[in-house]
């Protein structure tokens, strides 16, 4: 649509109002996406490092110890929740979620920056995963 009008002087301006529909459209798309991916938190891992045992606990050296779980690891979903700000803390967990769990073997240790976004600074959460082994119950 285009529309003519006068000034003040008498002489004609043309005006395209559709194409600064256009140009504020984008605008205003463009500036809604960066600011919500300013606000958007990020999440990222790492591997730390690869170790051979793992344990927060006292280890019997005469107990007979078994491999209760190979390969003990988080789903991708309980990956993006792990909040545990020590790796003695990652470990414990991984290891209370089998049952009669002692220490692991063929340790996998990550580390997890979730970033707040721009006006947040960025946490550091880590994760442990790999080989548990305890003593099955009722054996000592």
């Amino acid at each position: 649509m285009v529309v003519q009008q006068t000034n003040l002087h008498g002489k004609k301006l043309t005006q395209s109002f559709t194409l600064k529909k256009i140009t504020m459209k984008k605008l205003l798309l463009t500036s809604i996406i960066l600011f919500g991916l300013t606000l958007t938190s990020c999440v990222q891992f790492k591997e730390v490092g690869r170790l051979n045992m793992v344990s927060c606990r006292n280890i019997d050296t005469h107990a007979n110890y078994q491999l209760l779980q190979k390969n003990t690891e988080y789903t991708k979903k309980e990956l993006r929740h792990v909040r545990n700000t020590t790796i003695e803390q990652a470990t414990d967990e991984i290891v209370k979620k089998v049952e009669g769990g002692e220490y692991l073997m063929n340790a996998k240790i990550k580390m997890c920056v979730v970033s707040g976004g721009m006006f947040s600074p960025p946490h550091y959460y880590y994760a442990v995963e790999g080989d548990v082994w305890g003593i099955t119950q009722g054996k000592k």
